[in-house]
């Protein structure tokens, strides 16, 4: 009896032992299994593995087609890439930060934690999405209050109480530009302004900067439309 007790528990302690060793291995197989899959399905898979070491150079792009243009991106930007395995890419983020300088574009320094330092581009396919000029005559025109404001060096247009942009405001350059504000904090924190650039006939770029940023709106315009050129290249 003592030996068949002494022999049972040995074959249990060998069945636990086999056990925990096949489950590291099962472990192990789906880990490995997990990885090779995001290499050859995720469509950036350099993005998996964060961004290259802060202070240093980094030649890496990323090359993605949007509708029909196809970006050359340096990775040190790209933000997100909205792909699914199978079918076209929806949506390209990318985030500057700003004050921005385009001869480091490949370098990584410390990443802003206030969201007012960063300039957010978003590329997305037009799909008849007009800009904000093309926008002013037919349809917020009709709920533009009629009393006028300044602001940033830009002209101040707030909408009627009863329209359906009451959480908006309009601000109008001298030169006919229009950026949209936000009145109130958004769910990235500050206030939000934005502007849209249309890149391509498929392809429109939403820029998006901190309200507190305003004043720096035609710079980071023109920064916008520089980059975008040159990446479509």
């Amino acid at each position: 009896m003592a030996s068949h007790h002494l022999n049972y528990l040995l074959q249990r302690r060998r069945e636990r032992s086999l056990g925990i060793v096949l489950l590291f291995a099962a472990m192990a197989f789906f880990s490995l299994a997990g990885l090779v899959l995001a290499v050859y399905f995720v469509p950036h898979p350099s993005l998996l593995f964060g961004r290259p070491k802060i202070g240093s150079p980094s030649t890496g792009t990323i090359v993605a087609t949007l509708e029909d243009a196809t970006f050359t991106l340096p990775e040190t930007i790209v933000a997100n890439i909205d792909k699914p395995v199978l079918g076209k890419t929806k949506r390209i983020d990318l985030q500057i930060p700003w004050p921005f300088d385009r001869q480091q574009l490949n370098i990584v320094h410390a990443l802003p934690t206030d969201l007012q330092n960063w300039v957010l581009i978003t590329l997305e396919p037009r799909q008849g999405r007009t800009g904000l000029e093309e926008r002013m005559d037919p349809i917020y025109s009709v709920y533009l209050d009629p009393v006028e404001g300044q602001e940033a060096g830009l002209v101040l247009r707030k909408f009627k109480a009863d329209s359906p942009y009451t959480d908006s405001e309009l601000l109008v350059a001298s030169t006919s530009e229009i950026i949209r504000c936000d009145k109130k904090p958004s769910v990235l924190g500050p206030i939000i302004c934005e502007r849209f650039l249309p890149i391509t006939q498929g392809v429109m770029a939403r820029v998006r900067f901190s309200r507190q940023r305003l004043e720096e709106w035609k710079d980071i315009d023109e920064t916008a439309q520089i980059l975008l050129k040159e990446f479509t290249r």
